[in-house]
């Protein structure tokens, strides 16, 4: 039989092997919210390299060809852009501001719920994408994932506003001396597909 001194060691192994488990645990769920907080929701220059490369073929992309039989086309001669869209959406047009910056929002809409839109600034001379954003933001685009897509034979800039969902993406791209900005998911790369610049 166990004698009194075994039955205390054997309680003081079990409380320490419990502790020793409940320590470990609480390590690992603080280095997993550290890496979260500072590296995903915040990430740096260096982090973003390292989760596009993560991510990047998981994105969707604008393909190729679509099938936009009995879609209507919608041109704007002062932007010199084109696309078409399905016949039961709407077209608004209104001012924005991005800071004192004012830009037009072209909203196609659903039974007057957004499904796709441009918001559209002046470009500045000689300014690429990500100075563009940053002047008109004041956001450096550093702080987002992003990666290079082809959109109406321009080469634009998909950044990721919400690390890992495909919905937080909006794609970026400058044309006809404009910075045009647009949603980028699964429900509007066909749209995408038939702009023409």
């Amino acid at each position: 039989m166990m004698n009194i001194n075994q039955q205390g060691t054997t309680k003081i192994r079990t409380f320490w092997g419990i502790s020793i488990i409940l320590i470990e645990c609480t390590i690992v769920i603080f280095v997993f919210y550290f890496l979260y907080f500072f590296w995903i929701e915040n990430p740096t220059p260096t982090s973003n390299i390292l989760i596009v490369r993560a991510i990047s073929k998981k994105s969707v992309s604008i393909p190729s060809e679509v099938n936009a039989d009995g879609w209507l086309i919608y041109s704007n001669s002062d932007y010199g852009l084109s696309i078409k869209h399905p016949s039961d959406y709407k077209i608004k047009q209104d001012d924005i501001y991005y800071g004192d910056e004012q830009g037009i929002l072209i909203n196609f809409e659903k039974d007057n719920n957004p499904e796709f839109y441009f918001r559209i600034f002046e470009s500045g001379a000689n300014e690429n994408i990500a100075e563009a954003y940053q002047r008109l933001t004041g956001i450096s685009p550093a702080a987002y994932q992003s990666f290079v897509q082809e959109v109406g034979g321009k080469e634009a800039v998909v950044y990721r506003v919400i690390p890992g969902e495909i919905s937080g993406d909006q794609i970026f791209f400058i044309a006809n001396g404009y910075f045009f900005e647009a949603p980028f998911n699964q429900g509007t790369v066909n749209m995408l597909a038939t702009l023409s610049l």
